[in-house]
């Protein structure tokens, strides 16, 4: 809650709660809830980083449910990707990201 409001309050241009929530577990390494100085350090190079693919994903996300289907993986391999991949290829990489095959990412 406190990362939300310091986020909210002095960095508006970062308020993305997936992106926020992502950047917090990302550098909670030792996963006790609590960050730390040396922790803490890290946490706006993760929040950067995980806005910009938040970015991505939603403008991969067509119909919004937050999740991509193998359709919508397709359609925008070539551009996430930077080359032109095969349906083959697409959806191979697909099964290799949605590790537990329900057939979204989410």
């Amino acid at each position: 809650a406190e990362l939300d409001k310091l986020v909210v309050e002095h960095y508006p241009e970062f308020d993305n709660k997936p992106a926020i929530m992502r950047a917090y577990h990302t550098i909670d390494r030792n996963n006790n809830g609590f960050i730390s100085k040396s922790e803490f350090a890290d946490f706006f190079y993760y929040l950067d980083y995980f806005c910009k693919l938040w970015e991505k994903f939603e403008g991969i996300d067509d119909n919004n449910d937050r999740r991509i289907d193998i359709k919508e993986f397709k359609q925008y391999a070539d551009s996430v990707f930077g080359r032109k991949m095969s349906d083959g290829t697409a959806e191979t990489m697909f099964r290799l990201i949605d590790r537990n095959g329900g057939g979204k990412i989410l």
